[in-house]
């Protein structure tokens, strides 16, 4: 449904829609760069450095994974259709930050570049989501 110029969107729900989209479009960029450049990237790696970029893979995926689901329990919050207390439970927060904070490093030459981009940008996302996380957590308690 589409929203009639002029019409009030509460920040709120403007804020998760952009963070929405944007988690979207770099889940797309995700999936295109394993299909199409992932394997180039690798193909001058040492045997080492390709596990590495295959953990730090994983780890956007984890990013992008924790995000999405979040955003879901915020949208749902915003519809009515969980209280916020609900959403505050431990299944229902921003999860795995020992993984989904943890840098990209130890590669013995460089890190190829499109990963380490997708990396930074995720990271970010994924440290942008974790302040809301418990700046509401924090207005709760």
């Amino acid at each position: 449904m589409a929203r009639q110029a002029g019409s009030h969107i509460p920040a709120s729900t403007a804020f998760l829609e952009r963070t929405y989209n944007e988690t979207l479009a770099l889940l797309l960029e995700t999936q295109s760069y394993v299909a199409n450049s992932a394997a180039t990237e690798r193909a001058g790696l040492s045997w080492m450095d390709a596990l590495r970029a295959d953990r730090d893979l994983s780890r956007l995926t984890a990013r992008l994974a924790e995000v999405l689901a979040w955003l879901f329990v915020q949208k749902a919050v915003d519809a009515g259709e969980l209280s916020r207390g609900e959403a505050l439970s431990a299944e229902r927060r921003l999860g795995n930050r020992q993984v989904c904070l943890d840098e990209a490093g130890d590669y013995e030459g460089d890190i190829p570049p499109q990963l380490e981009d997708l990396l930074g940008r995720t990271r970010a996302l994924y440290v942008r989501a974790a302040r809301l996380d418990e700046m509401v957590a924090r207005s709760l308690h």
